[in-house]
C-alpha cells in the first residue's frame, strides 16, 4: 500500500470506530480489507491512487438480506464481479473457500 492509501485508511477506520458509519463507504473499506486487489486474481491496477476495474461486491446479496458488513464483502476486477454475480462461482460461508461451478466451461488457456 502506498503512502496515502495508509493514511486513508487510518481516516476510515477512525471515523468508523467513532461510531459514524453513515459517513465512512463500505465499499473502501472492503477494498481496504483485500488490500485494493481482486481476491480472485489479483488484479490490482491504479491510475493516480485510484483502483481501476476493481469492485466491492456482497457475498451474499443486499437483496437477499445480506449484512451490509466488511465481512459480507469480496473485493473483485469488474470481470469476476460480473460471473460471481452471475452464479460461476461462490464463497462457501465458514471457510471462505471460493468454489466454482461445474457449468462453467472455458478454453485451454482461460484461468478464473
Amino acid at each position: 500500500m502506498t503512502r496515502d492509501e495508509i493514511l486513508v485508511a487510518f481516516d476510515l477506520i477512525r471515523v468508523w470506530q467513532q461510531g459514524d458509519r453513515r459517513a465512512v463507504h463500505k465499499p473502501l473499506l472492503v477494498l481496504l480489507a483485500y488490500e485494493y486487489r481482486c481476491c480472485v486474481c489479483a488484479h490490482d491496477l491504479r491510475m493516480g491512487g485510484h483502483a481501476i476495474g476493481l469492485e466491492a461486491a456482497h457475498i451474499k446479496w443486499f437483496q437477499a438480506r445480506g449484512p451490509d458488513v466488511v465481512q459480507n464483502g469480496l473485493a473483485l476486477c469488474s470481470l469476476h464481479h460480473k460471473i460471481f454475480d452471475l452464479g460461476a462461482f461462490t464463497v462457501l460461508p465458514g471457510n471462505h473457500q471460493i468454489v466454482f461451478s461445474r457449468h462453467l466451461m472455458g478454453g485451454d488457456d482461460t484461468k478464473a
